[in-house]
């Protein structure tokens, strides 16, 4: 009986070992890998190296995709240019990998005109590209920059 269960136990510990040494040197997953995805750029300090990449107007207000170039993050921006004030929208920068940052501005709350408002950032480093998106309520159309 003793003969039996040394042969399970070897056997169990050949069938674990390739997954055990696969444990070991496993690249850490995305999570890890983007640490700074969801942080404030003005807080964190990355909004000092950034560079605005793209921009539209959206009608109501200018649109603006931020880049830092010392974090290697970005987020939307969003330029109220209405005199009454901007509300009822969404802004938000989506990755490539189908993350995203929002912020939604829903009436009573207003933008004032002159404001800027942004997004979290998200981590825009190799293979990764985040476009910035803003969007009206009540069937008003998406506008989106390039994605960089």
């Amino acid at each position: 009986m003793n003969t039996s269960i040394s042969r399970i136990t070897r056997k169990l510990l050949i069938a674990l070992l390739p997954v055990a040494l696969l444990a070991m040197t496993a690249q850490p997953v995305s999570a890890a890998r983007y640490w700074i995805d969801g942080s404030d750029p003005y807080a964190t300090g990355c909004a000092n190296s950034a560079v605005a990449v793209f921009s539209t107007w959206t009608g109501s207000g200018w649109l603006t995709l931020k880049f830092s170039r010392g974090c290697i993050t970005a987020w939307a921006e969003f330029n109220c240019r209405s005199t009454s004030g901007c509300t009822n929208f969404t802004l938000w920068a989506q990755r490539n990998d189908g993350s995203s940052a929002t912020v939604w501005v829903t009436w009573p709350t207003t933008v004032p005109n002159g404001t800027t408002i942004y997004t979290r950032q998200l981590f825009d480093g190799t293979g990764l590209f985040t476009s910035a998106c803003a969007q009206g309520y009540f069937g008003a159309p998406k506008v989106c920059t390039w994605a960089y």
